[in-house]
């Protein structure tokens, strides 16, 4: 909230059924509130140059969620926890009725921040906070039928938002030096043996957000050639893409320095690509891999944090005869992906779509079981000390640090 008001000392006191809460002293006239839903008494308290007490209150009514808006129930949350001081921002979706948001929510599972997408067959797939501070988030047809992928940045507030057209967007973005790069679908007529649609596979396109001209940087069919090929019965039934049989099925791209990470989960592979020559320079697991893995590789997985000598993969763990998804954790080491940490689900559990794992700040780990509606912080000796849960799907997730504030 903002107030005008003389002086250099400003702070703000609120609660429900009296003013028990006050925010940090600032010196300009405005101060974030983190409300969740109910009846709230505000005072705006500024002390002007003489050190008089000025002060202006009133009250605001914070509506109840909306009922298509899953909420989260707590299950866990031990002193140790981080996330009790932290916000995680997100994608999250209801399959029936279908609908999909962009949400924050606090370590008590309230949902602090909401935004809902467009009715079906719109529907949120990917969201980020942007390197301005703002959340972005991609949209497309909930069935794939359409090419409708589209690029959304709204701000805070609510009051401003603009759209980008992504040609063929699907999984993943990342909005990086004025321009988004994302994972789109690209195509080839003849079909792979044993089918008889046409292939859809994988490519990087990249725009400026200033300019209308897509442009491909990277593409399977042309700058990873493989023998194309079912990869597993994900490829052909059912279909992810309508109409088509998927050779790689991209779905996440990291940005690591001067290189664009992409999964390719069909291929069990991870692919870096040279973000200005738009040349493979390495390819973890999979045919024709440069890099390997020092045991099991994971199955099927998701990733979106990464680095320079590492990386946390959620490893979904399709087509085993166990098929319990996991965390883990790899470093690099040469040509060898060396395992460090690993975290099952404590019940065996199976996540067969999305999925997500990221460090936090005190070094505990996020684990984002996604089908489930599951998030669980885990401690490096895998205890959980917080978990929640939520009827809707939960797409992977953005740690707000300790001291965010939003920029409007």
């Amino acid at each position: 909230m903002r107030w005008d008001a003389p002086g250099d000392v400003h702070w703000v006191e609120f609660g429900i059924g009296g003013l028990g809460d006050k925010t940090e002293e600032t010196a300009t006239p405005e101060a974030l509130l983190r409300l969740h839903e109910g009846a709230w008494v505000i005072r705006a308290v500024s002390l002007d140059d003489d050190g008089r007490r000025r002060t202006q209150t009133s009250s605001l009514v914070v509506p109840e969620q909306p009922e298509l808006l899953g909420r989260f129930d707590v299950l866990v949350s031990e002193p140790e926890a981080e996330l009790r001081d932290l916000l995680l921002f997100f994608n999250q979706y209801s399959m029936e009725p279908r609908f999909s948001w962009v949400a924050v929510i606090d370590g008590t599972g309230r949902h602090r921040w909401y935004l809902p997408g467009d009715p079906p067959p719109f529907k949120i797939n990917r969201a980020h906070v942007g390197p301005d501070g703002q959340p972005w988030f991609t949209t497309y047809h909930w069935d794939r039928e359409a090419d409708w992928g589209t690029l959304h940045q709204v701000s805070w507030d609510g009051l401003h938002r603009e759209r980008w057209s992504l040609p063929e967007q699907h999984h993943d973005f990342v909005v990086e030096d004025d321009s988004v790069t994302w994972l789109s679908w690209v195509y080839r007529d003849t079909p792979m043996p044993g089918t008889t649609s046409p292939v859809a596979t994988d490519a990087l396109r990249s725009r400026p957000l200033d300019g209308d001209q897509p442009s491909i940087l990277w593409s399977v069919l042309d700058d990873h050639p493989l023998d194309l090929r079912p990869p597993c019965p994900h490829a052909s039934a059912p279909k992810f893409k309508p109409g088509f049989t998927e050779f790689s099925h991209g779905n996440s791209v990291v940005s690591v320095d001067d290189e664009w990470w992409v999964m390719l989960r069909y291929l069990d592979q991870i692919v870096a690509v040279d973000k200005q020559t738009g040349a493979t320079k390495w390819s973890l697991g999979g045919p024709e891999a440069t890099l390997s893995y020092d045991g099991v590789p994971p199955s099927h997985p998701h990733f979106s944090d990464a680095w320079a000598d590492g990386l946390l993969v959620f490893d979904n763990g399709d087509h085993r005869p166990d098929d319990t998804s996991s965390a883990i954790e790899y470093v690099l080491d040469g040509e060898v992906a060396r395992e460090v940490w690993r975290f099952e689900h404590p019940d065996g559990a199976h996540t067969p779509f999305l999925g997500d794992v990221r460090r936090l700040p005190g070094g505990n780990r996020l684990v984002v079981w996604s089908s489930s509606g599951e998030l669980m912080e885990v401690t490096p000796d895998g205890r959980v000390v917080w978990h929640a849960v939520t009827p809707d799907v939960v797409g992977r997730v953005t740690v707000l640090d300790p001291g965010w504030q939003p920029v409007f």
